[in-house]
């Protein structure tokens, strides 16, 4: 049996799932114009494409899955990137702040001597649908919504030189590390999360507070702390495993070294 997602309207735009409308919710609070479903696509060899969004301003298209896509999935949005010469990216699971591995992003490159990557680790270059070879795509396997600490500009990016090459401004690896849940866009993805659609097709949207905002960014900055000191906790456990196995084994040196005398 197949479950059909709850169409929902939201913006002038008629979106065939809530978790897209969540996410048409989260590019409205951070200003990000976008296009829904702007125009179809004949790849050829049969595949045809609709991409979720548009973002202008950027130049990519957005798409958004419920779950880690499928191969074909992958394999039609890198055809994409490399047809209209530009970017594709595939974001899945909630309209929500992630440092886990749930987007990707296909690039257009100038050299056909690139590769897309089926497995994830990067450890060999293959393709990733039916052994068909596609040149001039690059594939990056970890991709965020990060915001400049110098200018506050919002950026979809996966490395640093990847980010320097946007908006000229250099950042740390500090920054890096902070720069996709800042409160900013903490509150706009609130406002994905907080977005009312219960109320039949007709989506109704509650603002967020800031309150509710910095209350999303110390939760999160609480569970990063919590890991860490659990990390850490199991560190300094090994630690001193080591270091009660490295006593014994000096005690037993010295009774065998005994014994022999």
């Amino acid at each position: 049996m197949t479950i059909k997602a709850i169409e929902t309207r939201y913006n002038g735009y008629r979106f065939r799932s809530r978790l897209e409308a969540r996410w048409a919710v989260f590019f409205d609070a951070l200003g990000i114009a976008y296009e829904y479903e702007k125009e179809g696509f004949d790849l050829g060899d049969g595949l045809w494409y609709l991409p979720d969004f548009w973002l202008s301003e950027y130049g990519y298209w957005f798409e958004v899955k419920g779950k880690k896509p499928e191969q074909r999935e992958r394999y039609v949005a890198a055809r994409l990137a490399v047809q209209t010469k530009g970017r594709a990216i595939i974001r899945w699971g909630e309209c929500w702040y992630s440092r886990e591995y749930n987007g990707e992003m296909f690039t257009y490159t100038d050299s056909p001597h690139n590769a897309i990557m089926l497995d994830e680790c990067g450890d060999e270059l293959l393709t990733i649908f039916t052994g068909i070879k596609l040149p001039h795509c690059d594939f990056s396997p970890d991709f965020n919504i990060r915001e400049c600490p110098t200018c506050g500009g919002i950026d979809l990016t996966h490395t640093i030189s990847d980010w320097a090459g946007r908006c000229k401004h250099s950042i740390s690896s500090a920054q890096w590390d902070s720069s996709c849940s800042t409160p900013r866009l903490m509150e706009a993805y609130t406002a994905a999360r907080q977005a009312r659609f219960e109320f039949g097709e007709q989506g109704q949207l509650t603002a967020p507070s800031r309150v509710s905002a910095r209350a999303a960014v110390a939760a999160q900055r609480a569970r990063e702390w919590a890991n860490e000191a659990e990390q850490n906790a199991r560190k300094g456990k090994l630690l001193r495993e080591w270091k009660e196995a490295a006593e014994r084994f000096e005690r037993m040196k010295k009774e065998f070294e005994a014994g022999e005398n």
